[in-house]
């Protein structure tokens, strides 16, 4: 499946992140655990690398004074 958009994009990531960390890990055997955390290595490096471009973005229009927020965040 490919979102329509950022905000749909946004939408699923939030579904899946929070079906991994509802799923049962005990229950799954080791090497589907192995195959997740690779997976959820790499995500992390990928969202690392988005956050920064969002966050100078972000940054470069004025986003803290923009949105009365020091951080893009939840404050």
């Amino acid at each position: 499946m490919v979102p329509a958009n950022m905000d749909d994009a946004m939408k699923m990531l939030g579904s899946v992140m929070s079906l991994g960390a509802d799923g049962d890990a005990a229950a799954m055997p080791a090497g589907a655990l192995a195959e997740v955390l690779r997976t959820l290595e790499e995500a992390d490096a990928v969202e690392a690398a988005a956050c920064g471009r969002f966050l100078a973005a972000f940054d470069a229009q004025d986003g803290p004074v923009a949105t009365s927020s020091a951080t893009p965040g939840p404050g």
